[in-house]
């Protein structure tokens, strides 16, 4: 058997020739940098975006603080009278916790504010057991120390305690 032989493989080539080498090492490097740009920059927009939120939240939490302002007897029911110190207004009051003696109140509690739900700065809210909570004034005065807690919906507190001498009188 006879093989015959090509010309085509009988000559010297060599691979490429250096100028190709150099351009195509050139647009490697052009295309390597311009993906590492594009993954750069997202990146930095991504963290820009989650910090940003971390800020408003940081500064939410910050402005939104309240204080009890009062407890009352209101008919046999507790009526509690929140004001907010703070700079953040409460889109809707009907979010806050209420927790008497670390047992929340919360479903037979009403709020009433002057702005329908919302508790802008500066203005009071009333939170009222109703009728049909568990928890009463009547139960305020067979304790010794009784202690309040309101928790808004961006996680900042107020607290207050009620003493059973004061409950017999009407308020705490």
């Amino acid at each position: 058997m006879m093989m015959q032989t090509n010309e085509f493989f009988k000559t010297k080539r060599k691979g490429i020739t250096p100028i190709i080498a150099i351009v195509l090492l050139l647009m490697m490097t052009v295309a390597a940098f311009g993906l590492t740009f594009v993954w750069v920059q997202s990146t930095q927009q991504d963290l820009q975006e989650n910090i940003g939120k971390d800020i408003q939240g940081v500064t939410d939490r910050t402005s939104s603080q309240f204080s009890i302002e009062s407890i009352y007897n209101d008919t046999g029911n507790i009526s509690i009278v929140i004001r907010n110190t703070g700079r953040y207004t409460f889109e809707d009051v009907t979010l806050f916790t209420v927790y008497l003696d670390g047992i929340s109140l919360v479903p037979n509690i009403q709020f009433s504010t002057t702005g329908g739900s919302m508790l802008a700065p500066d203005k009071t809210a009333t939170i009222r057991t109703t009728a049909d909570a568990t928890r009463k004034w009547v139960n305020l005065t067979t304790g010794d120390l009784h202690s309040f807690k309101v928790v808004s919906p961006k996680a900042t507190q107020a607290t207050a305690t009620c003493t059973t001498s004061n409950a017999v009188n009407g308020y705490c």
